[in-house]
């Protein structure tokens, strides 16, 4: 057989196997697939269980989320997690910190079994965000357990890529969508969050996830974009945000002034490399708008910046803020356009510029002109400048240096040095016009010193000459030749502190008042709540109108505090007030320990001394009395001697403090006798020659509340004795009784009464007086009625009154049956022994010149007769010499049997002018006879059957008015 035949031969008998064997093989094949399909139908279901089942283990496994399987497919699985454990600190409402009813993962079985999801969807999302005390904090952090790290040891380096690869499983997507609920103590504030992951695939240099993210309030929008690059550890971030303040939360809005708008929006790109936290930034962008009842404020900045955040080391930054500013708060104008530039500089220092910032000030226009600062990158140092103005007026130039070594913060402020200012030369003083106040001084010192840590310590202290502060409104001014303070504190647990201020020759005026000291000083010192204080004013003086001039040697106040409670002492030594004009001089002392809050009882009782009280060598007496603080109000008690006359003053002030104030005082004069003395000779003069006896008494009472004055005071005197030997005057019997009922009101109540048995005044006589009087004010006086007994008959003076109107008070005394004879002897006419009586009135009008009658007319009474037996005076005498007819009248009156008498009374300038009318005869024959129509002297004496008599008097006006020419004197002004 040939080998083509041999290979045909063997083909065929393999074509009959196959043919013989196929069926067997196909039948192989499907028994083995129908295997597999069996083994995957009975075991890969399972297998899925379990992985999913371990993913949620996984999930749960530290206890703090419990994860519920609710559905396991083979394609996809449904889960619902939520926090365990209560929120204690959350809101009634929110049971949970974490919740999530919804969460869906889709996957391929085979692909789920090597570790990788095709996506995880996360719907209906909530998880608790607590705000609390200005801080926020997630409460699902308290539930997870980690592992405790010594405080001392350094966190290590976040290692992105061993993080990744330690990841149980590998997603292609997350999808979460639900809200991060904000809860405050006021609020639940919903903000809904969309975020969205995805890993595309697997680059040359490794793996990336590219993530968005949403935060949504109302029309308060978060937005970022953005991818992480897993081997370089590197975040790259692109965020836009933007806010209106009309669609905030109830708790930030209320953190904003009524009314007020405010619109923000920007953009950032961040690079944020995790290995070495450097933290790059760059084209951020800020806007921002507010508005307030027509009052405006924009915001604009560009920042670029690279930094370590673990140092705090800056390796670049450029930024730039500008700003437009148009507020106007009553007093507070502010229209300027501040800028604000920093910049890394090559040496790592950064550069602060501040400029344009200005504003109105209750009139002043205050200008920070530039604030130019360097620092180190990581802000640990800085120094700079402030260049400032008030009033396009230049201050001193403000250096200051601030340092930060480990947490503690130093910083130094001072104007320039002695050096520099030896070298310069001094500055003009200063001098502004602020709120209607004229402020003149010197440039000040100033020096700052503040340690800022655990145990920091802070210092101050400012000086200043010839300190000028005036106002023209008020009149008033306030000058000091230096002012010196110093201030210290230690911060800690509590603040430490001291404080020491020192005023040199103040001076303070307003109008006609002024007042100065030489030296004040003040000193404070206390820790957290509890502090003591010494102010210490020497060599006080003070003038005022109408010439009240006081001074004191030194006061002192000591106080301290214990918390709210305070202890203080005032005292006030060498005392002295005077008014000099009026001679009037008195010495006081003060001590006066006082309790605050006021103490329900057992105050402390300060006292008083008021003593050598005098007007010019005249002792007036001394008061010494106490003052009590306590709930129930300010009590003050004092005893009083005043020329010899015990009194005393009560006083009350309650509720204290209270806005309604009630005020009771009270002021006794018991009865007593006049001491001998009382009688201020040296003050007025016209009192030498009087004394005064009796007994005197008088009560006062005063009350104020709820806005209501009233009160009340009445003095009386009895057994009143007054006597004048020079002038011959005695007063006996003298009773008075004046009351105020209406005080405040200076007006008393008719019907005062006034009384007196004899009063004598040379040759005239009064007795049985009887006053009833009223004053209206104090100087208008009304007279109610007067009458006395003159002559041996009744006078009475009907409503009269005194005042600045009545210039010239007219007065018409009632005469009622005036023996005749006593009035002519008192009017200076002659001595009377006749009984004749005469009524009428008497006219008179009080002139600054003293009393002048006016048309006085008195009469007999009708069919009643009586006898004239008239011894003229010398000068009468002497003048009838001259005159026959004078001397035949009282001649013929010398012993004259009258049927009428008729009696006229007129002034003029100094004269009293008298004209007696009467018709009688005499009783005696008269030397003088008729001729010639006429009667003249004759050597025959005459029996005349009747006779027509009209004789006038000219008398001075002083020697028949003694009585009202005296007072007169005794009153007049000196």
């Amino acid at each position: 057989m040939s080998f083509r035949q041999s290979i045909a031969s063997s083909l065929s008998s393999g074509w009959r196997f196959l043919r013989r064997h196929v069926a067997t093989l196909c039948w192989l094949v499907v028994t083995l697939a129908l295997l597999a399909a069996l083994a995957l139908a009975t075991l890969l279901p399972r297998a899925v269980e379990q992985v999913v089942n371990k993913l949620a283990a996984g999930l749960s496994a530290d206890g703090a989320i419990d994860v519920t399987v609710t559905r396991i497919g083979l394609f996809g699985s449904d889960l619902s997690c939520r926090s365990s454990g209560d929120a204690h600190d959350g809101p009634d409402r929110i049971e949970h910190y974490l919740s999530i009813p919804s969460v869906r993962i889709s996957y391929r079985p085979l692909q789920l079994l090597r570790g990788h999801l095709n996506s995880i969807d996360i719907d209906a999302a909530q998880a608790a965000v607590l705000v609390k005390d200005g801080h926020a904090e997630l409460p699902l952090l308290k539930l997870l357990k980690r592992d405790a790290t010594p405080a001392a040891t350094p966190a290590p380096p976040f290692d992105l890529p061993a993080f990744y690869a330690s990841l149980p499983v590998r997603v292609d997507t997350i999808r979460v969508s639900g809200d991060v609920l904000v809860c405050t103590p006021h609020e639940i504030i919903p903000v809904a969050c969309q975020i969205l992951l995805q890993t595309p695939p697997p680059a040359a240099d490794g793996p990336v996830i590219a993530f968005q993210v949403q935060l949504r309030h109302s029309r308060n929008v978060l937005r970022s974009t953005g991818r992480v690059d897993i081997a370089a550890a590197r975040v790259d971030v692109s965020a836009q945000w933007q806010a209106d303040s009309e669609a905030m939360p109830l708790s930030l809005r209320r953190l904003l002034p009524a009314q007020c708008g405010v619109t923000l929006s920007g953009q950032a790109d961040v690079v944020i490399a995790l290995a070495s936290m450097d933290l790059q930034v760059v084209n951020a962008q800020l806007a921002c708008k507010a508005n307030l009842d027509q009052q405006r404020a924009e915001i604009k900045a560009i920042a670029a910046l690279a930094m370590n955040t673990r140092t705090r080391a800056f390796s670049a930054l450029d930024a730039r803020l500008e700003g437009i500013v148009d507020v106007t708060e009553q007093s507070l104008v502010v229209q300027c356009q501040p800028v604000i530039t920093a910049k890394l500089q090559a040496d790592q220092q950064v550069a602060i510029n501040i400029s344009g910032v200005s504003a109105d000030i209750a009139g002043a226009k205050l200008a920070i002109t530039r604030i130019d600062a360097v620092g180190d990158s990581a802000g640990k140092a800085a120094q700079g400048s402030i260049l400032a103005a008030i009033n396009d007026q230049s201050l001193p130039t403000l250096a200051f240096a601030v340092t930060r070594d480990q947490g503690a913060i130093a910083i130094d402020l001072s104007s320039a040095s002695e050096a520099a200012a030896a070298a310069t030369p001094p500055a003009p003083p200063l001098s502004w016009r602020i709120a209607g106040y004229d402020l003149r001084l010197s440039a000040p010192a100033i020096s700052a010193q503040a340690r800022l840590n655990d145990g920091g310590h802070c210092q101050l202290s400012l000086s200043c000459q010839d300190l000028r502060v005036a106002n023209d409104e008020f009149r008033s001014a306030m000058s000091a030749d230096s002012v010196a303070i110093h201030a210290e504190a230690q911060l800690g647990d509590s603040i430490d502190y001291q404080l020491a201020m020192e005023c040199g020759d103040l001076t303070l005026t307003r109008d006609d008042i002024q007042a100065g000291m030489s030296a004040a000083t003040v000193d404070i010192s206390g820790s957290g709540s509890d502090a003591t204080a010494r102010v210490l004013l020497s060599a006080l003086s003070a003038q005022c109108p109408p010439g009240v001039q006081a001074a004191i040697g030194a006061c002192s106040v000591e106080l301290s505090a214990n918390g709210p409670d305070v202890q203080a002492v005032v005292r006030v030594n060498d005392g002295r007030v005077a008014m000099p004009e009026r001679d009037f001089s008195a010495q006081f002392t003060l001590e006066w320990p006082l309790l605050w809050p006021p103490p329900a009882t057992a105050a402390p009782v300060g006292v008083f001394h008021v003593s050598d009280c005098r007007i010019g060598q005249e002792s007036l007496g001394a008061m010494d009395g106490t003052a009590t603080l306590s709930q129930a109000g300010l009590a003050i008690a004092a005893d009083a001697s005043l020329r010899g006359l015990t009194a005393t003053l009560m006083a009350d002030i309650a509720p204290f403090p209270a806005a309604d104030v009630t005020l009771r005082a009270a002021f006794t004069l018991p009865e007593q006798p006049l001491p001998p003395g009382i009688l201020p000779v040296s003050l007025v003069p016209q009192l030498a020659d009087f004394s005064i006896d009796g007994k005197i008494a008088g009560d006062a009472a005063f009350s104020m509340a709820a806005g209501k004055q009233q009160g009340k005071a009445i003095f009386s005197l009895s057994d009143g004795v007054v006597a004048n030997p020079r002038q011959k005057l005695t007063v006996s019997g003298l009773k008075l009784s004046f009351a105020l009922p209406d005080l405040p009101t200076l007006r008393s109540a008719g019907n005062q009464q006034a009384s007196f048995q004899e009063l004598n005044v040379g040759k005239i006589a009064i007795s049985n007086g009887r006053l009833r009087f009223g004053m209206e004010r104090p100087d208008s006086w009304l007279v109610e009625n007067l009458s006395f007994k003159w002559c041996d008959g009744r006078i009475r003076l009907d409503s009269t009154r005194f005042s600045p109107e009545t210039k010239r008070p007219r007065l018409t005394l009632t005469c009622d049956r005036v023996k005749l004879g006593a009035l002519l002897e008192q009017l200076g006419v002659g001595q009377d022994q006749g009984e004749g009586r005469i009524s009428g009135t008497i006219p008179v009008v009080l002139t600054e010149h003293g009393p002048r009658f006016r048309d006085a007319f008195l009469y007999s009474t009708p069919g009643e007769t009586g006898m004239i037996r008239l011894r003229p005076a010398g000068t009468l005498s002497a003048m009838a010499a001259a005159s026959d007819q004078l001397s035949l009248a009282l001649d013929a009156l010398s012993d004259y049997s009258y049927s009428w008498v008729r009696l006229s009374l007129d002034s003029d300038k100094d004269m009293l002018k008298l004209k007696l009318e009467t018709d009688g005869k005499p009783t005696q024959p008269l030397y003088y006879a008729p001729k010639d129509g006429n009667i003249v002297r004759s050597a025959v004496a005459s029996i005349f059957q009747g006779l027509q008599l009209n004789a006038n008097f000219n008398i001075p006006l002083e020697k028949s008015t003694e009585l009202f020419q005296n007072f007169n004197q005794l009153f007049k002004q000196q």
